[in-house]
């Protein structure tokens, strides 16, 4: 892409220099290629070395993919510099921080060979902890046990979790043991007792606040016929003080008796006016439980939170304690967490000028990608690195990994003080590139309510308004279809979810075969096609659900592919192992009697493993004739025959003297349960190194379960075309043509924040006894939780590329579809407009003007000035003889009081007054703005809204919460489907056939033609993991064996020799005693700029040998195109012919790549 074609704000990220920037990119507005070219700039006109950068990204994948553009840029320019991108600091800060760590071990003291500890194993690690310190207080501590005795009912579960989560929040600060050293004077000063009361005050106020308009919503109507006093009035009497009060100690004074003011309702009242004293009552209700729970004064509410003092020195001691131990394990072990690694990384730089000079010397320019969520500790690192030279890419807006310690504070705090000019750069890219404009259209109609600096953590209105720039769109681009968002509508029942996943499959198919248009690109150019299996994403918050989906669409014969990482801790596979594990501890213990082992040998020998029937288990069960099983007979030998080797070694034996791979095409899924046993075998052979014995280990994993952690399995794409299915933290950078959005009912898990007792970053710890401080953090949390679920929305919404589709569930489906085509005709309109509006006002409406009156005369009150104003504005407007309800708005009414209000000529009290007159309340958002701010970026749609329709985010519960406010405005298409109607046939170019699982165990083998020569019988290595380790090592006695003199003695591994035998027995071998070896032969190629390492090259008289080795695939394209680079360089060079070849170690098999 040339530098032209990019926007104006692009070649400003791309060039600009000489101080700290931010780039605020939005979705689709090309970041990623922003970066790349970015690259290309300065080493290309600036002559930057890639060495002079540090190119930081958030995952492994996106590392990959950054490396790749980079050398594909750099190569397309003929750089150099291309050569030096596998080389280059292009990685996540984890990886950085460990290499860091790892270059000056010697400094920190710690091994050069340091590893990661599976988090896991270290969260059982922790717990067991927990619970010996837990025996010991119990036997030593008075106030240890005082407060079990408080706090616990039945067990100290509760304590046992509030001194993990302590823990794991110590660890989160930059400085553990000095968060420890001082938690108790932070917590119990002064100034925290004066910030508690100023937030409690300032909730107070919001609680005043909120109920206002409830007793103003009371109907003025007579309590009796004795009482002159109206409803309305005797309660606001009674709340006069109350409601003009501001400082705490006013406010509690001044809160009226409860018991006073529920005052019996009227008789007959209408329903409205009911549901009104009903609506008051319960607000207020819930006001004076919460007032009346509260401290009187300050000094009450001093003496009240430094009540639990005596229980958090006891927390804080024992944490310390726990702190101390962890830390002495993985010194002993050398294992660290990633926050370990960071934290030596950070302490290097910190304390040592030579490191930190060095590094800061070197570094001509730090990109960072997706900073938004960047946490303390990686901004304290770059802080003392960087030297005015740190190029931020982020999305505030897309921060969704708070879970993860994400800050998305630190980036809008330097965004904020950046455009302003102070201290660096801010540049904004919200010109999106990816979707259809109806798409962004709406994410802009949702948000610009939605989102704002308080909740959310940005001023969508202000600063982040996507524009559109997908151009292809316009022309080629155009359908004949609505393209603004719909929604799938249906009435709440006992299905639920299910009837969610029968509606999108429905609509999937209708697309399908009314051949939906999608835009592609054929040859550079946009074009229309038909939309197929694979242009169909459904996201959801969480994955519980997705296999209800799965059978769903499988009964529509929908292809579906879930991506959501496995939790295997209760896989067959993992089951298996596990008791296979208890089998190999029984035998060494000779026990054969123990309910145990019964269990264990029932599971192993019923699995396809041994594949006992069940009348065989139970005759060997029966005569209890265990010990003599042809099962336990070989698994016994072989666990005594190795009985010398290390716990690992001797599983793996038996895994192989059991045939387990080669067996697993019994159960089906080959290639994913291997990787269940690969995984298997790399954490117990992790947990060795760690001296786990063999019953600690079995331990272990029961652990996992009692304590519901996960073991978890990333999951991989599909190559098969078919509807994808993730959650949205999953979806994230991806993009779909079609995007369902399911679930969106389901409450907000906030199960953490409401617990009596735990730990808050803000308030420290709180209990039963300070439930002050848990209300003052549930507030903090929720307010929190909410912001970061708008930007989830956000980045679950700009997914979509051409459509986006919500599954919306609705109490009852009666009358409202027919609401949405109704129409108003002259004709059939009967009007009593004198019952409604002013006599004089009428004789100067025409008929239409009444017409339109009519359908909003439930929204006019009586005053005479606003009726004249908004009539004078209805009279300057023409309509047709029909039109649609939804179409009759106040937009010209609205838009002449904004203009008034605008040029000052109304104040914003009137204005409210105005738009009171018509039940109109305004937007939430709109007085937060300054008045230059509403000027600009306020107008009629995005100003008001219906009343009891206002977005609140602190009242939302759930994504249904966000949608509700503006589902029925007309711009979106609502419809349902039947379910109980047969189910629509998916009609599909390809066959898609989706098989139910059989019970028959039949081998399937893709039958495949592959150009090889086989030399002899496969090799029986089927783990990925063990063909890792075997590549690495027979590779290096490839190189090392004498090929015309072999000498297998110094092999000590028979299966090496094996290999080595049967290579140099093939045909490729045949002369080679004629031919010159040359082993590992590296070569640079100046004209093409390539490099590479050459396993083998044999030069004969007259024709030169290429051979590359694999471990076992050599079916790869990118393989093929490695070897041709090998054999154009050595024909090049040799000026013979060069015959080039991939060899398999494992399976022995070899051919050539032409």
């Amino acid at each position: 892409m040339r530098f032209e074609d990019y926007t104006l704000d692009q070649q400003k990220a791309i060039i600009s220099k000489g101080s700290n920037i931010i780039v605020s990119a939005g979705a689709g507005s090309g970041k990623t290629q922003v970066l790349t070219a970015r690259v290309l700039h300065f080493v290309k006109n600036e002559h930057y070395k890639l060495s002079n950068f540090l190119i930081l990204t958030f995952t492994n994948l996106a590392a990959g993919e950054m490396k790749k553009r980079i050398r594909d840029v750099l190569t397309s320019e003929h750089l150099d510099e291309a050569n030096e991108v596998d080389n280059a600091d292009i990685c996540t800060f984890d990886a950085y921080a460990l290499s860091i760590v790892k270059k000056y071990h010697f400094i920190l003291n710690v091994s050069k060979d340091i590893s990661l500890i599976d988090s896991n194993v270290i969260s059982v690690k922790k717990r067991n902890i927990i619970k010996e310190i837990f025996e010991e207080y119990y036997t030593s501590n008075k106030t240890f046990k005082k407060m079990v005795s408080t706090l616990c009912f039945k067990d100290d579960d509760n304590i046992q979790k509030l001194v993990l989560d302590f823990y794991n929040n110590a660890l989160l600060e930059l400085d553990t043991d000095e968060y420890l050293s001082n938690f108790i004077t932070n917590f119990y000063n002064e100034q925290f007792y004066e910030n508690v009361y100023l937030d409690l005050e300032k909730k107070l106020n919001s609680l005043k606040n909120d109920l206002i308009p409830f007793l103003y919503a009371l109907p003025d109507v007579k309590i009796s016929k004795k009482d002159n006093d109206s409803y309305q009035s005797k309660v606001l009497e009674g709340f006069e003080e109350f409601i003009n009060c501001t400082t705490y100690e006013q406010i509690i004074a001044s809160l009226p008796d409860y018991k006073t003011y529920n005052i019996t309702k009227p008789r007959g009242l209408s329903d409205e006016e009911k549901k009104a004293i009903d609506d008051y009552k319960k607000e207020f209700k819930e006001v004076y439980e919460y007032i009346s729970s509260l401290p009187k004064s300050k000094y009450e509410l001093k003496l009240t939170l430094s009540t639990s003092k005596e229980f958090s020195n006891v927390l804080v001691d024992i944490v310390k304690r726990l702190d101390q131990e962890i830390k002495t394990y993985k010194d002993k072990y050398q294992v660290f967490e990633f926050q370990d690694i960071a934290k030596k990384a950070l302490f290097l730089v910190k304390n040592n000028d030579e490191v930190r000079l060095s590094i800061k010397n070197k570094l001509k320019m730090i990109m960072i990608d997706e900073y938004q969520d960047t946490s303390a500790l990686q901004e304290a690192f770059i802080n003392q690195i960087e030297d005015n030279n740190v190029y931020m890419v982020g999305d505030v807006k897309q921060s969704i990994y708070r879970f993860r310690n994400a800050r998305s504070d630190i980036f809008t705090d330097k965004y904020n003080r950046y455009k302003e000019h102070k201290g660096g750069i801010a540049i904004d890219l919200n010109k999106n590139f990816r979707s259809r404009r109806e798409v962004l259209d709406d994410i802009n109609f949702m948000f610009k309510q939605l989102m704002t600096e308080q909740y959310g953590g940005a001023s969508y209105i202000k600063d982040h308004m996507i524009e559109y720039g997908n151009k292809a769109y316009i022309n080629a681009g155009k359908i004949d279809a609505k393209l603004n968002s719909s929604f799938i509508i249906y009435q709440k029942d006992s299905m639920g979810i299910e009837k969610e996943a029968h509606l999108i499959a429905r609509d999937i198919i209708s697309k399908i075969n009314n051949h939906y248009q999608v835009m592609t690109f054929v040859d550079k150019k946009p074009t229309l096609r038909d939309c197929r299996v694979d242009d169909f994403c459904v996201l959801m918050d969480r994955g519980t659900n997705f296999e209800l989906f799965a059978r769903v669409f499988n009964e529509y014969k929908i292809p579906l592919f879930i991506e959501n990482d496995e939790n295997i801790s209760t896989n067959e596979i993992v089951l298996i192992l596990t008791n296979l594990l208890r089998l190999i501890k029984a035998i060494q213990n000779n026990d054969y009697s123990s309910k145990e082992f019964i269990k264990a040998f029932l599971s192993v020998t019923r699995s396809f493993l041994f594949e006992y029937s069940d009348e065989k288990l139970l005759s060997i069960c029966s005569s209890k004739n265990f010990y003599n099983d042809e099962a336990i007979n070989k698994i016994r030998n072989t666990v005594f025959t190795y009985s010398d080797l290390p716990l690992f070694a001797l599983l793996e034996k038996l895994l192989f003297s059991l045939d387990c791979y080669h067996k697993l095409i019994l159960i089906g899924n080959v290639e994913k349960n291997e990787k269940y046993l690969d995984m298997f075998l790399e954490l117990f052979k992790s947990m060795a190194k760690l001296d786990y014995s063999l019953d600690d280990f079995i331990s272990y994993l029961e652990q996992v379960d009692d304590y519901d952690l996960k073991i978890t399995l990333s999951s991989e794409g599909s190559a098969v075309k078919s509807v994808k299915m993730m959650n949205i933290h999953k979806s994230k950078g991806l993009e779909f043509n079609i995007c369902y959005f399911a679930g969106l009912s389901s409450k907000f898990n906030r199960a953490d924040v409401k617990a009596n007792i735990g730990i808050s970053s803000k308030y420290g710890l709180y209990f039963p006894t300070t439930s002050i401080l848990k209300d003052l953090n549930q507030d903090y949390e929720i307010k929190e939780d909410i912001s970061e679920k708008i930007r989830l929305f956000y980045v679950a919404l700009t997914r979509a590329r051409e459509k986006m589709i919500f599954v919306m569930q609705i109490d009852s489906l009666e009358g409202y579809f027919s609401k949405e085509s109704q129409e108003i005709s002259m004709k059939s309109v009967i009007l009593n407009v004198e019952e409604n509006y002013l006599k004089e006002n009428i004789d100067y409406l025409t008929f239409k003007e009444i017409l339109l009156l009519a359908h909003c005369k439930e929204k006019i009150k009586f005053n005479k000035e606003i009726n004249s104003e908004f009539i004078y504005q209805i009279r300057k407007l023409t309509f047709d003889n029909k039109y649609s309800l939804d179409e009759i708005s106040y937009q010209d009414f609205l838009s002449s009081m904004l203009d008034k209000y605008y040029n000052r000529e109304i104040t914003y009290t009137k204005l409210k007054q105005m738009t009171d007159a018509i039940n109109l309340s305004i937007n939430c958002g709109f007085s937060s703005l300054s008045f230059d701010e509403q000027k600009v970026f306020v107008n009629t749609s995005n100003a008001f809204m219906e009343k009891g329709q206002i977005i609140d985010p602190s009242k939302m519960v759930s994504f249904f919460d966000f949608l509700k406010p503006c589902m029925d405005n007309s711009r979106f298409e609502k419809y349902t489907y039947d379910i109980s109607k047969d189910k629509p046939i998916l009609s599909l170019e390809e066959t898609y056939t989706i098989r139910k699982k059989l019970e028959l165990k039949e081998i399937h083998i893709e039958s495949k033609k592959i150009d090889t020569f086989k030399s002899s019988k496969n090799l029986l290595i089927s783990s990925s993991k063990q063909a890792m380790d075997f590549g690495n090592d027979i590779h290096f006695m490839m190189e090392v064996m004498d090929f015309k003199n072999p000498h297998f003695d110094i092999l000590k591994n028979s299966l090496y020799v094996k290999v080595i035998k049967r290579f140099l027995a093939s045909n490729l071998m045949t002369n080679i005693q004629n031919g010159s070896i040359y082993k590992e032969y590296a070569f640079y190629d100046e004209d093409n700029k390539t490099n590479g390492i050459i396993d083998l090259m044999v030069i004969y008289d007259d024709y030169i040998d290429v051979i590359d080795y694999k471990t076992k695939h050599i079916d790869d394209e990118d393989y093929d195109k490695q070897v041709l680079i090998y054999k154009n360089y050595v024909e090049k060079i040799f000026h013979k012919r060069v015959n080039a070849y991939l060899y398999s170690l494992m399976d022995g098999i070899y051919k050539q790549v032409l």
